[in-house]
């Protein structure tokens, strides 16, 4: 599997975020912004992993359908409209079709 066109895999060939080691001015960032930034990034990726299926992503995020949708209500995320492929990953509680 090819993942870099480079030897050397990076941080961003795997759509890794990365946050700097240093803040050069002090800033004050509370713990829930910092919570609700990794809730952010987790639907994201979550609805990205599934090609938008809701359902999907809930399963991997462990919560009810109801609360993914009231969490991309608060984030202000709409669901995309879903490709006719299959979702990139399936969660172990979905049966795979061949």
């Amino acid at each position: 599997m090819l993942l870099s066109d480079h030897p050397i895999l990076h941080p961003e060939d795997l759509s890794v975020t990365t946050y700097p080691a240093t803040v050069t001015t002090p800033t004050k960032v509370t713990l829930a912004e910092y919570r609700a930034r990794a809730e952010q990034e987790a639907v994201a990726h979550c609805l990205a992993l599934t090609r938008h299926n809701v359902s999907a992503a809930a399963r991997l995020l462990d919560i009810s359908r109801v609360s993914l949708y009231r969490m991309m209500k608060r984030q202000e995320t709409k669901p995309a409209c879903r490709p006719t492929t299959k979702p990139l990953i399936y969660s172990s509680q979905q049966g795979e079709s061949t």
